[in-house]
């Protein structure tokens, strides 16, 4: 039996899993022929890799889509105003940091190159290709 931690974790990233492909479907549908890639990594100016949830390019506009579902205190569950503040803030701030960093990645470069889990390019953006990017961030407390 999974700790009560565990359990919360593995809940918390399905939800976030579903939010994202809930997204990204619902786009698609508004969006016919736009061009997806979900779940691309691209490296950091640390070295690292780092992960956006999906990017959805359509004619010469890029969507940024980073989902965040997070927990909440029980004050907030309550409806405490401040706690749910806090707690929306904080995952929307993550989420838009998150795709301002994708963004900055793209525009730092002629052509930007995002690969899969495997790390085989899966996905190419060129600068000079979009007219404006546009961030989604669908969010769950």
């Amino acid at each position: 039996m999974l700790r009560d931690d565990a359990y919360r974790e593995r809940y918390q990233q399905a939800r976030a899993k579903c939010l994202e492909a809930l997204a990204v479907k619902f786009l698609e549908r508004l969006l016919p022929g736009a061009t997806v890639g979900r779940n691309l990594f691209y490296p950091t100016p640390d070295g690292s890799l780092a992960e956006t949830d999906a990017l959805l390019l359509f004619d010469r506009y890029l969507f940024i889509i980073e989902a965040k579902a997070g927990g909440m205190r029980p004050s907030a569950r309550r409806g405490a105003p401040l706690a749910l503040k806090e707690a929306f803030g904080r995952i929307i701030e993550e989420a838009f940091v998150q795709s301002g960093r994708v963004r900055e990645y793209i525009l730092s470069r002629g052509e930007a190159i995002f690969t899969d889990k495997s790390g085989e390019p899966a996905f190419v953006v060129k600068k000079s290709e979009i007219d404006e990017v546009f961030f989604v961030n669908p969010t769950l407390p």
